[in-house]
């Protein structure tokens, strides 16, 4: 039985960046989004979906648009959890996209479930850079398509200094010098980057105390 191979553990409640998060996974996921500058807003609000269920996302994240992630240790963790989520995508306007995100393996290539509409198969995507703009997204490898976050063009509040006018904060829509982005020898549309393997082992890393900050 699937469910003797993937018994449920009782999550950890973390605290981290001053959002109490019901899970240790869920806050190390949140320290990846903010390795990457990727914003993020945790369980917003719920959903009513109809026959008297309700759904309550995990994360939605700012990524050019907005994006339902869903947080499970695996793919067969919470059947009736990841069947409220696909439920929640099938009832969104066409466009809107979702992930499901599991435990971190650490490989910068680890592929996640897209969500696609009702009777198309599913996709998988892994997190890759653009390579005109230093913005981090999910996306199917070797996509053709331009970055939803930046489209190619230089930021205007740096004027392509890498530095924005309110502070020090790098802006990664201009490749500033010593952004640290590492293009693969053939790279492809959106490609890896250092970064990302960065921002993986950070989480990975990252010490919390019970339901304190992390360490």
């Amino acid at each position: 039985m699937v469910t003797d191979q993937h018994p449920r553990i009782r999550p950890i409640a973390t605290r981290y960046g001053g959002v109490l998060f019901r899970s240790r996974l869920e806050a190390r996921w949140a320290v990846f989004f903010d390795c990457l500058h990727i914003p993020w807003e945790y369980e917003p609000q719920g959903f009513d979906i109809g026959d008297g269920q309700a759904y309550l996302p995990d994360f939605i994240l700012g990524l050019g648009d907005l994006v339902y992630a869903e947080v499970k240790p695996s793919v067969w963790a919470d059947e009736d959890g990841v069947a409220r989520w696909r439920k929640f995508m099938g009832l969104q306007k066409p466009g809107t996209r979702g992930v499901l995100l599991v435990s971190m393996t650490g490989r910068w290539g680890q592929m996640f479930t897209l969500y696609r509409p009702p009777g198309q198969p599913a996709v998988s995507g892994m997190w890759l850079c653009c390579p005109g703009g230093y913005h981090f997204d999910l996306k199917e490898p070797g996509l053709l398509e331009p970055c939803g976050q930046c489209g190619g063009a230089r930021c205007s509040s740096c004027g392509g200094s890498g530095l924005h006018k309110d502070g020090p904060e790098i802006c990664y829509c201009c490749d500033p010098p010593g952004s640290g982005r590492v293009t693969s020898t053939n790279p492809p549309p959106w490609d890896d980057d250092r970064r990302i393997s960065d921002a993986y082992s950070t989480a990975l890393s990252a010490r919390f105390d019970g339901a304190g900050s992390a360490a």
